[in-house]
């Protein structure tokens, strides 16, 4: 069929100096509810040039194909194929766009065994979803390349189902300018395109048939996967960016944005992944079903390169290697960020290795960690990092190297992780304002964590450096092993603060510093005489090393020159019994047992009396928690097993809480066939993503495109399809038992005493652990009940509050990194709104004191008096039952300490007490 020419022009955009609507210009034929059959009985098409104005739905019910036309698509109007055998054929620029200043159409929809060939420059444009794949479609035999999608609200859309076409090459999907109104019916307040591809339920490969690289640009989310399996190669994220017109969408900007899917990035060379600016995040998966980013670039995006927070089921892996990382944006939060990753023993289920990562440029954050792993469910698994490569060469003093905190166990930093803050200037931060950390373990609840054969170097220019410390290790009550590890001109090599009962500093390398290695005074570790440490430093400003613990020994070696010496620098603390040789050694970084430390055994035989402190409650409670966890401990100990059983039988409120905590860990304990099964599978899903990163670099070494080395990695992304499913099955048969402990679990927090606010806190923070777990949805109020908690002082509420932060959104985690809690108890203690020019004067002499101090108490008023350090451990307290009390401070080490009052009327006061001997 023959239409006469009536009026023709080359595309949309060349009809834009007509102003008004081009649903009114000239075409060549109409289309009205009709089908391809009707219009071409036995076959036939448009001539090349022509113009066709479609309204209602245009059916392809026989193969066509659409050579150089023009679509002028009205409101509401689509067009779809189907039918067998049926080939919808666009090419050599044919264009598809709407009404302009009118309403979207609703796009093209591939159904019912038909197929579609988009390609040679075909572009759809200003329609609700520009190519809908249905399930039923032909999908191996249709073939989008080389085309454009433009200013859609959704480029690609499918719900459950297969998509692997026979190829997805060379396409952009962006946007390019600006949306029309949603269509009759439809409604959407955003003034961009919302998802470049969108799927639900979906087994979908874009990586096999990608010959050419393909791009998504300008969205609010590049690939929006829920439920799904999805693997991409060769493809590059640019400017995905937020939507002003609905501000609230906080997940605006993700390059790729996944809900309980399985998620595979993977390629080398031409095959890789680029991600470039993206607004929020480059990859955001939450509760993960397995995770796999491999060889990619991530440019400068504003939060996150990847994030997992709240990780998925059981055992689901996570691996992230070998990608380059910079970040460089004012907004920016975290390189590398997994949250509580779920999953199981025997293999390493979550791995971070071999990332080149630097943070450069101006930075807004209160504070930005580069790898950040929080607060496993306490599953067996190693969680690896290793041979990761993370520079700073800016100046700004908040950025953090690596971190691990939280719930779990087998913690790794490994095998020669190289951290680096060194900007081109010196240093000029004083101590004061110095916040950043090389590597960081903190709060660590579980056992068997091990910092391995790491560098980190920054500059050093008298004390100031770009470092506060190389290694920071604060408050972890079971195993940590620090070992082999070389951290130089950091204002502190290694910094050692809070519980640290079972930790290890074995053969480290302590070079040039202001401090070599620094531990505060209520630092408690195990006697480690002959671990073999190190000072190779030929220079240091404050002390070679300082150590306030008391009682237990810890020696160094002075070995500048790498040969064995009784030498020491001159100026060390305490001045005695440091740096000296001794033979043989105590202790390997391959042990991992669990001991009874000094403090505990005080509490065990009865010297240190129960009572309510907050620093006696949480020793107790952890060390009751620590005696569950670890049975052989009370069975090699029968006074470490009477006290576990008089806690029991009188139902003390740390044993309560303890066996709380226990019995969250056991939740997740399963039958030794499931637990077999799963490693198994496990081990096949790594080999299988290990093939196909193989197959990834072969790919990238060849000049032009192989399809059979293409065909071999869409083979292996069908058999890791069907792992990741046998995984979900398994999950399947293990999520009643372990949701039926869970609500046991949860009956046992509900019955949990709270009558002191350190009990109130952490009740509060295992009830919303418990829930969260269980798969219950936090609400907001959830969230301010943690804010709550993680602002409040740490001598108040005990190690609670320290984990809170860790449930928070990790920006607000990120937050409390820093927080000076010195200054904070200090305003704790400041009630009633009385400021502290109000309150009455604590007269403390002699202050300095020697071997004892007298306390005359401002208020004739009984009350309580707490002697503690000023991270608001307890070392003396006593009733204020008299004027003046004398308080026996002769065994405390010298230092700077807080006595606390706190009267019945209300009242409280703070007195600094210094101490020195």
């Amino acid at each position: 069929m023959v239409i006469m020419f009536m009026y023709f022009s080359t595309g949309r955009q060349d009809l834009s100096a007509q102003g008004g609507t081009y649903c009114s210009i000239s075409y060549n034929y109409a289309v009205n509810n009709q089908s391809a059959s009707s219009i071409f009985p036995g076959g036939g098409t448009w001539a090349s040039g022509n113009r066709i104005k479609v309204s209602g739905t245009f059916t392809v019910d026989q193969s066509i194909t659409f050579d150089a036309l023009e679509f002028i698509m009205t409101p509401g109007s689509r067009i779809i194929a189907e039918g067998s055998g049926t080939t919808l054929t666009s090419k050599n620029g044919t264009h598809f766009y709407g009404c302009s200043q009118e309403e979207m159409w609703l796009g093209i929809k591939i159904t019912s065994s038909a197929n579609i060939l988009l390609n040679s420059g075909s572009v759809i444009e200003d329609a609700w979803k520009a190519l809908e794949i249905s399930q039923s479609a032909n999908i191996t035999a249709s073939k989008v390349e080389n085309a454009y999608l433009y200013d859609n609200v959704t480029g690609i859309y499918m719900i459950s189902g297969t998509l692997k076409l026979g190829a997805f090459s060379g396409n952009t999907i962006k946007a390019n300018g600006a949306l029309l109104p949603p269509p009759p019916g439809y409604s959407y307040t955003g003034s961009k395109p919302h998802f470049g591809i969108y799927l639900v339920n979906v087994k979908a490969d874009f990586a096999s048939n990608a010959a050419k690289r393909n791009k998504i640009e300008g969205c609010r989310v590049g690939i929006y996967a829920v439920l799904s399996k999805l693997t991409i190669a060769n493809f590059s994220f640019w400017n995905n960016a937020n939507d002003a017109s609905v501000p609230t969408d906080t997940l605006d900007g993700t390059d790729i944005l996944g809900f309980q899917s399985t998620i595979s990035v993977g390629g080398s060379g031409l095959q890789n992944c680029d991600f470039f600016n993206a607004y929020n995040s480059a990859i955001l998966s939450r509760d993960t079903r397995g995770l796999t980013v491999n060889g990619a670039l991530f440019d400068s995006p504003n939060k996150y390169a990847i994030r997992c927070p709240q990780s998925g089921g059981l055992y689901n892996p996570i691996s992230i290697t070998s990608n380059g990382i910079e970040m460089n944006g004012t907004g920016s939060v975290t390189g590398i960020y997994v949250e509580r990753p779920f999953s199981g023993p025997g293999i390493t289920n979550t791995l971070i290795r071999d990332n080149d990562m630097s943070m450069e440029g101006g930075h807004q954050k209160s504070s930005f960690v580069m790898i950040d792993v929080q607060g496993k469910k306490d599953a067996k698994d190693r969680v690896e990092i290793s041979q990761n490569n993370l520079s700073v060469t800016t100046t700004y003093p908040r950025i953090h190297g690596i971190r691990i905190t939280g719930k779990g166990n087998n913690y790794e930093i490994i095998d020669d992780n190289s951290l680096s803050w060194e900007p081109g200037s010196a240093p000029t931060t004083s101590i004061s304002a110095l916040m950043s950390n090389g590597i960081i373990a903190k709060d660590l609840m579980g056992t068997n964590h091990l910092i391995a054969d790491n560098d980190i170097v920054s500059k050093l220019n008298g004390e100031k450096s770009f470092l506060k410390a190389g290694i920071y290790l604060e408050n972890n009550p079971l195993t940590l092993r620090t070992c082999d590890n070389r951290p130089v001109k950091n204002h502190i090599n290694i910094f050692c603060t809070g519980g640290l009962g079972n930790t290890l500093l074995k053969s480290n390398l302590i070079g040039d510093g202001a401090y070599g290695l620094y531990s505060t005074s209520n630092t408690k570790m195990p006697h480690q005489d002959r671990f073999e440490n190190r000072w190779t430093g030929t220079t240091y400003v404050n002390r070679g090393a300082e150590y306030q613990g008391g009682s237990n020994p810890f020696y160094i070696y002075y070995d500048p020159s790498s040969t064995l010496s009784d030498d020491k620098p001159n100026t060390v603390y305490p001045t005695n019994g440091w740096f000296l040789e001794r033979t043989g050694s105590n202790g390997s970084c391959t042990e991992t047992s669990v001991s009874i430390t000094d403090d505990e055994r005080l509490f065990i035989d009865g010297v240190k009396l129960p009572d309510s402190t907050t620093a006696n409650w949480d020793t107790r409670r952890e060390l009751l928690y620590k005696l569950l966890r670890e049975p052989e401990l009370v069975e090699n100990d029968e006074d470490a097993g009477e006290y576990l059983a008089d806690n029991e039988a009188e139902h003390s409120s740390p044993w309560l809480f303890a066996r709380t905590e226990w019995l969250y860990d056991q939740a997740f304990e399963i039958s030794p066939t499931l637990h077999d099964d799963f490693v198994e599978m496990n081990k096949q899903y790594q080999i299988l993503s290990d093939s196909i990163i193989v197959l990834d670099l072969e790919q990238a070494q060849d000049t032009v495109f192989d399809t059979d080395i293409a065909d071999d990695r869409a083979e292996v992304f069908e058999a890791l399809t069907l792992v990741a499913d046998s995984l979900e099955q398994l999950q399947t048969l293990a999520s009643p038992g372990i949701r039926a402990k869970l609500e046991a679990a949860l009956d046992s927090v509900q019955s949990l005493p709270d009558g002191e606010l350190y009990e109130e806190y952490l009740k509060n923070l295992l009830d919303v652990a418990l829930r969260e777990a269980k798969g219950d949805s936090l609400v907001e109020a959830d969230f301010e009940i943690l804010r709550d908690i993680a602002a409040q002082c740490p001598a108040v509420g005990g190690i609670s509050i320290r984990r809170a932060p860790m449930w928070l959104e990790h920006e607000e985690g990120v937050a409390y990194l820093d927080q000076d809690w010195t200054a904070s108890c200090a305003e704790e203690f400041i009630v009633n709104a009385v400021s502290a020019s109000q309150l009455p004067t604590t007269r403390v002499t002699p202050n300095p004191a020697n071997k004892y101090t007298e306390v005359a108490f401002a208020l004739n008023s009984p009350g309580t008096w707490y002697f503690s350090d000023l991270t608001g451990y307890v070392l003396r307290t006593g009733e204020i039952d008299a004027p003046v009390k004398n308080i026996d401070v002769s065994d405390i080490p010298s230092g700077l300490y807080a006595l606390t009052c706190r009267h019945s009327n209300g009242m409280f006061s703070v007195t600094k007490v210094c101490i020195f001997h």
